[in-house]
C-alpha cells in the first residue's frame, strides 16, 4: 500500500550513497575486492564510467567483514593535478594521521624538496599494527605522462616506492574520470587486479526504482520498463530519473509512476541532471565525443555513424576508429552503435550535434594547429597553401583548415581543388555555401574551356542540384549539353561502323 505520508526524497543524485542498504548490485564488486586485500594484493583498481558508482562502492569497502585488522583512508584526488607533490602528500599524511597512532605529518614544502620523506619520516615508523589500505579516489585526475614535473607520475612512483617497503600497506584507486589517461597509468597498476564497475542488470534495476521509495510511490510495470530503456541500468541516471518522478509525485499528490509520467519528466530530468551529464561527456576525449555525437545521431548502426561523420565534412581517420573501439570497450555504446543510455543520447543529439562538434577536432593535433596558424600569418599565396596542407597531412579534419585551403586555391584558380576543398568545408559548414557554387561554376567555366565537356556538365548539374534558381549553372548545363551532342553522335557513329566492317571480314 502506498502511503501519502510527505517525506524526503530518497533518490540520491551528484553524491555517494550513504548506507550499505542504498548501494545496489554491487555485492560481487566489493567482495571481489575484499578477496584482494586478504589474498595481499598490493595494489586493486576500481574502473568504470563517471556517475556509475565508484565512489560509493570505494566508500564502503571497509564495511565488509573479515578485514578487521585493515584501517581504510579515504582521499579524494580530484581537482588536485595543478597543486605540488608536497601539499598533496601532506593533505594525504593529514589524512591518515587522524585517529591513528603515527608520527607528526611532515610540513609540505619539505615534502615538496624530499617526497620520499612521507615514507621515512611518517609511514615507516608508525605503531599502528593494522595493515594500512589507502582508498584513493578520482587517481587519474592527477594526470599521467603529461610531462616530466606531472605530479600524477611523481605521486604513482612514491606509492609503488611504498608499497616494495612497508608490508602492511595496501592501495585501492579509482579511475575513470578521463579515458585517455587509462592506457598512461604506470605499468604495475595497469597490470593490478581490476574490478570494472558497469551497468546494472534489469533485476536490479527494477530495484533501484522500487526499493528507496517503497511504501510511498507506487511504479506501473510499464513505467519501470520505460526507466530502465531511458537509463540502461545506469545507477546515476535511474536515480536522476526517480528523483524527478518523486518531486513531480509530491507536488501533485499522485503517488502513483505511470508510463506517460515518465516520458513527461525527460525534460525535467535534463535540465536537472545537466551537471552530471557535462561530467559524463567530459570524462571522454575529442575523438570520443565527435565519434559519440555521431552515434547520438545516427544509432544503431555503425555505417550510419560514420556516414553521419562523413557527411559532416570530416574523413574517418584512424583515432576516430580508435575511439569507436573504446567507446564499445568501456561500455558507452552497444554492439550495434547504440549509446547505452539513451537519456545521454538525447541530451548530446541535441546539445552537441555533430557539425558543432567536429570543430573539436582541430584540436586533435598541436603540430598541425601550429601550421594552420603560421597559415594565417604568411602574406604568400604559396607558402600558405603549403602551410595549410601541411596542417591536413596531420591532421585531416582540421575544418578551418580546409576551409582556408579551399579560399586558396579559388584565388590560384586550382578550381579542381577548390571545389573538393569546397565541398568538405561546406558539409562542416552550410553557411560556405554560395563559397561552393562559386567554385563549382568556375570549374565548369574552366572545363569547357578545356574541352572536357562530360566534367563541365557533372560540375554544372551538381551546382543546379544545389541551387535550381541559377541561372549562371542553368546556361553552363545546357552550354555543355549542346556542345557534347554532336562529338556524342559522331563518336558513336564511328564506333559502329568500325565494328561493321570488322564483322563483315
Amino acid at each position: 500500500m502506498v502511503t501519502t505520508a510527505v517525506r524526503e526524497n530518497p533518490y540520491t543524485i551528484g553524491v555517494p550513497v550513504a548506507g550499505p542498504q542504498s548501494l545496489f548490485g554491487r555485492e560481487d564488486v566489493l567482495e571481489s575486492v575484499r578477496m584482494y586485500l586478504l589474498e595481499n594484493a598490493p595494489v586493486t583498481v576500481i574502473a568504470g564510467q563517471r556517475r556509475i558508482g565508484k565512489s560509493s562502492v570505494l566508500r564502503h569497502i571497509g564495511g565488509h567483514s573479515g578485514l578487521e585488522g585493515h584501517r581504510f583512508v579515504y582521499f579524494d584526488l580530484q581537482a588536485r593535478e595543478s597543486c605540488g607533490i608536497g601539499e598533496l602528500l601532506h593533505d594525504l599524511g593529514t589524512a591518515i594521521a587522524e585517529g591513528a597512532p603515527v608520527p607528526a605529518v611532515p610540513a609540505a614544502d619539505v615534502l615538496e624538496a624530499a617526497p620520499s620523506r612521507f615514507v621515512s619520516d611518517f609511514l615507516l615508523p608508525s605503531e599502528d599494527p593494522r595493515t594500512l589500505v589507502l582508498l584513493l579516489d578520482e587517481f587519474d585526475a592527477l594526470g599521467f605522462d603529461a610531462g616530466p614535473a606531472t605530479v600524477g607520475d611523481a605521486f604513482a612512483r612514491l606509492l609503488l616506492w611504498a608499497l616494495d617497503r612497508i608490508a602492511n600497506l595496501r592501495v585501492i584507486v579509482v579511475v575513470g574520470r578521463h579515458l585517455d589517461q587509462m592506457d598512461r597509468l604506470p605499468a604495475r597498476i595497469k597490470a593490478a587486479p581490476q574490478q570494472r564497475i558497469g551497468l546494472l542488470d534489469p533485476a536490479t534495476t527494477r530495484r533501484l526504482i522500487a526499493e528507496p521509495a517503497q511504501g510511498r510511490l507506487r511504479y506501473e510495470p510499464e513505467a519501470v520498463d520505460a526507466i530502465g530503456a531511458l537509463t540502461g541500468g545506469h545507477p546515476y541516471f535511474i536515480q536522476l530519473l526517480c528523483f524527478c518522478l518523486f518531486q513531480r509525485a509530491k507536488d501533485r499528490g499522485d503517488w502513483v509512476v505511470r508510463e506517460p509520467d515518465v516520458q513527461n519528466a525527460i525534460p525535467e530530468a535534463l535540465t536537472r541532471g545537466r551537471g552530471g551529464l557535462t561530467w559524463f561527456r567530459e570524462g571522454l576525449p575529442l575523438n570520443e565525443r565527435v565519434l559519440f555525437s555521431a552515434y547520438a545521431e545516427a544509432p544503431g548502426r555503425a555505417e550510419s555513424a560514420w556516414q553521419a561523420i562523413k557527411g559532416a565534412g570530416a574523413v574517418p581517420t584512424e583515432p576516430l576508429q580508435f575511439a569507436d573501439r573504446r567507446l564499445r570497450d568501456w561500455g558507452y555504446l552497444t554492439k550495434d552503435g547504440t549509446p547505452e543510455v539513451e537519456l545521454v543520447r538525447r541530451w548530446i543529439s541535441r546539445e552537441y550535434p555533430l557539425r558543432e562538434e567536429i570543430r573539436l577536432l582541430e584540436r586533435a593535433e598541436p603540430e598541425a594547429d601550429e601550421s594552420y596558424r603560421s597559415s594565417r600569418k604568411s602574406s604568400d599565396p604559396v607558402g600558405r597553401i603549403a602551410l595549410l596542407e601541411a596542417c591536413l597531412n596531420r591532421n585531416p579534419n582540421h575544418m578551418s583548415a580546409v576551409a582556408d585551403l579551399a579560399e586558396q586555391h579559388l584565388e590560384a584558380e586550382n578550381f579542381e581543388k577548390a571545389v573538393v576543398c569546397y565541398r568538405r568545408a561546406w558539409l562542416a559548414n552550410p553557411g560556405l555555401k554560395s563559397e561552393y557554387l562559386r567554385a563549382l561554376n568556375r570549374l565548369s567555366e574552366q572545363e569547357i574551356r578545356a574541352g572536357d565537356l562530360e566534367a563541365a556538365r557533372r560540375s554544372a548539374e551538381e551546382t543546379l542540384r544545389l541551387d535550381p534558381e541559377s541561372e549562371a549553372a542553368r546556361a553552363l548545363v545546357e552550354e555543355a549539353r549542346a556542345r557534347l551532342s554532336p562529338f556524342f553522335v559522331r563518336n558513336l557513329t564511328g564506333w559502329w561502323m568500325k565494328f561493321q566492317r570488322e564483322n563483315a571480314r
